[in-house]
């Protein structure tokens, strides 16, 4: 049992430490580890035999990156809840995405897709600290630290603007919370959605706070949904609500030629829409809708 070995009290000096970070604050030099397949690797590190470690469970071998290997930076993903907690605490560890500076990979229109949040695993770093280049946190891993690691580091943001770190935590979120869908809800709307943002409707992404999906019954199963197209506060232009339209009425006709049932969209901004229908419904963000 974790709690069996938690101390009471917990040592003033890490307390006082995590209270100074939150979620979304940067650390320098974050281990990097995990366990390896040897007979099916699927990440080539190109390891040599001594850098691999001799514990060894069946099949799995366990790397750690030498410090030269590793990302410059890591990103908390936490939440700063979590990170000091009020009362007893008894989350001992915290974790951390590697970040590493992706400037001499881009291509052209890459920078603007990510300053979009289009590249779903990847999440673009505005603090002004950080070195010249274009830092982005890697939200495909989350290595766990102790906590009393934190003790003698410097808290540093990752991020400028409050409404970063809001969409920071929704990203985190919506990355645990990606629905499962019914194969035939995938097929008539998930995928062709996706395919259209790409194409014909990519025009339209800027105008778009989010997409939330209706499903009526069990989300596994069901052949039964409505497509809530959420703008931002200043709406969609006449000829994106049109291109819109358009591609919905396609959609809902060619659904129903494949025994699926698209509910008419419903179109606005968040004020436009209740509680309720958030609540019922699940987020279709770009990570899920986007190929990487």
């Amino acid at each position: 049992m974790i709690d069996d070995r938690l101390p009471d009290p917990w040592p003033d000096a890490v307390l006082e430490a995590a209270r100074q970070w939150r979620q979304g604050y940067v650390v320098e030099q974050p281990p990097f580890f995990y366990y390896r397949s040897e007979s099916n690797p699927v990440w080539e590190m190109g390891l040599a035999a001594d850098d691999e470690t001799d514990e060894e469970t069946g099949d799995a071998t366990l790397v750690e990156l030498d410090p030269d290997q590793r990302s410059r930076f890591g990103l908390i993903t936490t939440q700063t809840c979590d990170l000091f907690e009020e009362g007893h605490p008894t989350q001992p560890w915290f974790a951390v995405a590697p970040v590493y500076d992706v400037a001499a990979r881009l291509q052209p229109g890459q920078l603007g897709q990510l300053e979009r949040g289009y590249v779903g695993h990847l999440l673009l770093l505005t603090a002004g600290w950080l070195p010249s280049g274009r830092w982005v946190a890697d939200l495909r891993i989350e290595l766990p630290i102790e906590k009393g690691w934190l003790v003698g580091r410097e808290p540093r943001p990752g991020l400028v603007e409050v409404r970063e770190y809001q969409r920071l935590a929704a990203r985190l979120a919506a990355r645990r919370g990606r629905p499962a869908l019914s194969t035939r809800l995938t097929v008539s709307l998930s995928k062709p959605l996706r395919e259209w943002l790409n194409a014909g409707g990519k025009a339209t992404r800027d105008s778009l706070e989010s997409l939330h999906l209706r499903v009526v019954g069990d989300p596994v199963t069901s052949t039964q949904a409505e497509l809530l197209v959420i703008t931002k506060d200043q709406g969609m232009s006449p000829e994106h609500e049109s291109r819109w339209r358009s591609w919905e009425a396609e959609r809902v006709h060619s659904a129903e030629q494949d025994g699926v049932i698209l509910l008419p969209f419903r179109y606005g901004t968040l004020d436009d829409f209740t509680a309720r229908d958030i609540e019922t419904s699940v987020r279709l963000d770009f990570d899920h809708l986007s190929p990487d």
